[in-house]
């Protein structure tokens, strides 16, 4: 006689003797504490993932550089209507635009007045790869024989700023320090490609070589403190410009003076 195949449904529901049912109950509790642990660790870990901070990559403040070249082209669109002005007159002219740029931008300037000389810019607390860096800028500017020779340089240094042991704040300061240098040759040399008339000089050749560098280390030279604005105009007024901090208004007009003057007269951009 052929005895019926088993489901093995009837094996675990149908009671049999000897404490089967107490058999399976066992195996039901293991079950769902396994599975209550399975679903807790899963839960833990998500929140643990919740919790813990994405580091986040450091990069250029780019509203401070806009804000930075907003001053800068307001400033020389005054310039335009008082030609044939010295060093000294030009940062006049600059600090009595403030008031202005400060009402149709919305961008404080904190221009203040002090009795005392002031030093440009501001110091870096790191003087190993921070310093070096804002060093290299300025040098490269000095020795870059074209604007896309001196861009291609400075661009590696964002490498080395990412790459570096230093704090994300630090980061942040120095690739918006490069990201100013960038933006700043770009817009000048858009002034240069647009201007109705460049007076031609002689010692040098294009907008670059007669005024362009300098300007660029000017604007490096004042990231990182290395002008004294007494000398050149501006001794104990001050004001705050977006990245580079708070300088001497002589070294605000120096920068804005090499690029007026550039535009004016060549090679005089850099006397």
């Amino acid at each position: 006689m052929v005895r019926p195949i088993q489901l093995l449904s009837d094996r675990i529901l149908t009671p049999k003797p000897e404490g089967i049912w107490s058999l399976n109950l066992s195996f039901m509790k293991r079950l769902t504490i396994v599975t209550v642990l399975a679903i807790f660790m899963v839960t833990a870990c998500q929140e643990q993932e919740r919790m813990t901070p994405v580091q986040q990559v450091p990069q250029a403040d780019k509203a401070a550089i806009d804000n930075f070249i907003r001053f800068i082209d307001f400033t020389q669109k005054q310039l335009k209507k008082q030609p044939s002005l010295s060093k000294e007159q030009v940062t006049q002219v600059m600090v009595a635009s403030i008031p202005e740029f400060e009402k149709q931008y919305g961008i404080s300037l904190t221009a203040s007045f002090t009795p005392k000389q002031f030093t440009a810019g501001r110091r870096f607390s790191n003087e190993g790869l921070e310093l070096q860096i804002m060093q290299d800028m300025v040098a490269y500017a000095e020795t870059a024989y074209s604007e896309s020779q001196y861009l291609d340089n400075i661009s590696g240094l964002n490498s080395q700023v990412l790459s570096s042991d230093l704090p994300y704040e630090s980061k942040v300061n120095l690739l918006t320090q490069i990201g100013l240098q960038q933006s700043m040759v770009s817009y000048m040399g858009q002034l240069a490609l647009y201007a109705e008339e460049i007076p031609r000089v002689a010692a040098c050749d294009g907008w670059w070589g007669c005024w362009g560098r300098c300007a660029a280390g000017i604007i490096g030279s004042a990231g990182m403190g290395a002008l004294s604005g007494a000398s050149i105009g501006g001794g104990g007024c001050t004001v705050v410009l977006p990245v580079i901090g708070t300088v001497a208004c002589g070294t605000a007009g120096a920068v804005v003076g090499a690029i007026f003057g550039g535009l004016a007269g060549g090679a005089r951009a850099c006397d």
